[in-house]
């Protein structure tokens, strides 16, 4: 693993947990959010966010939002007893460090001009 965390999104139509904890993701959009004209309207978006953390130093605050031209459209702050949940887990292998998911969906999304949807995360105050 890196020796500096990273953030890594998919972008997809929609994403559904299957009765054996695997996750199916339905259609990807390829290259990251592109539509083919603006304005347009997304019945459903689902953004799979990868968070991965080296080992030398536990996460004490984890926040991830995404953001559309500057504008907060949604923010997720897990509370600690997830973190140290994660803290908790064994890490082995060449894999090792800490790893979080975040699935973050809406239903009904506009898309009313070209513009850039980012995700970010902060990690005890640094925003990657």
């Amino acid at each position: 693993m890196s020796n500096s965390p990273y953030l890594f999104c998919l972008y997809a139509e929609d994403v559904r947990q299957e009765i054996t904890g695997q996750m199916s993701i339905i259609g990807a959009f390829q290259g990251g959010l592109r539509v083919p004209s603006v304005p347009t309207h997304l019945p459903k978006l689902a953004i799979i966010a990868n968070l991965r953390m080296p080992s030398e130093k536990a996460p004490s605050s984890v926040k991830l939002e995404v953001h559309r031209d500057g504008e907060v459209l949604q923010a997720i702050e897990p509370p600690p007893e997830f973190l140290q949940s994660v803290i908790k887990q064994p890490r082995t292998g060449l894999d090792d460090g800490y790893a979080m998911q975040f699935v973050v969906g809406f239903a009904g999304f506009p898309v009313p001009a070209a513009g850039k949807l980012e995700v970010r995360a902060m990690i005890d105050s640094v925003v990657l």
